[in-house]
């Protein structure tokens, strides 16, 4: 899936690792790709900027620890993470890639979401679990859509998984003791 992309030139490797989008992954994707400012390319400004604002978005508890640099604000991975901090879904994104598609369900860590809107960021999640089903990231947020629609197995199923895989987050361990909670685990 990383050939047709706006990201086919980055090591792979690198791409895996945003993807899974925990603080850990995060850090060490940027570890990879560290080189001097001059050296980097757009697409390279860009990742390291989506993963600047998945830290701060989705794990205030951490820090970004890298270099962020100016980007054009005109390609749809920023674009989907400036509409998600308005509180809006934006699926005009395209859908190329595992980002393109996951990006847009940023906005169920930046507003309460109404019972329509968290049932399209589902669908979003979804779409992006089918390129990584892995992903630390899509799978908490697969847990926020699933506590928000009252289902707490399914988000407890998630949070799970997420949990598993960070399990020194903050964030995943409220929200993974908090579900335990609702369905009578603890």
């Amino acid at each position: 899936s990383y050939d047709r992309n706006y990201f086919a030139k980055i090591d792979k490797n690198i791409m895996k690792l945003i993807e899974d989008g925990s603080p850990e992954a995060l850090r060490s994707a940027m570890q990879k790709i560290r080189k001097s400012e001059s050296e980097y390319t757009e697409n390279e400004r860009i990742l390291i900027a989506v993963a600047a604002e998945i830290m701060q978005l989705v794990w205030p508890s951490e820090k970004v620890t890298w270099n962020t640099f100016p980007v054009s604000q005109d390609n749809p991975y920023t674009g989907a993470i400036n509409s998600a901090k308005k509180g809006v879904l934006d699926t005009s994104t395209g859908n190329v890639d595992f980002l393109t598609t996951l990006l847009p369900a940023l906005v169920l860590v930046t507003t309460k979401t109404n019972a329509s809107l968290t049932a399209e960021c589902e669908k979003v999640v979804m779409d992006a679990m089918f390129y990584n089903y892995n992903s630390t990231l899509a799978n908490y947020l697969a847990g926020i859509v699933y506590e928000r629609q009252e289902r707490f197995t399914d988000a407890e199923s998630y949070y799970s998984k997420a949990y598993l895989s960070d399990e020194k987050n903050i964030e995943l361990t409220l929200a993974y003791s908090k579900i335990l909670g609702k369905v009578n685990k603890v």
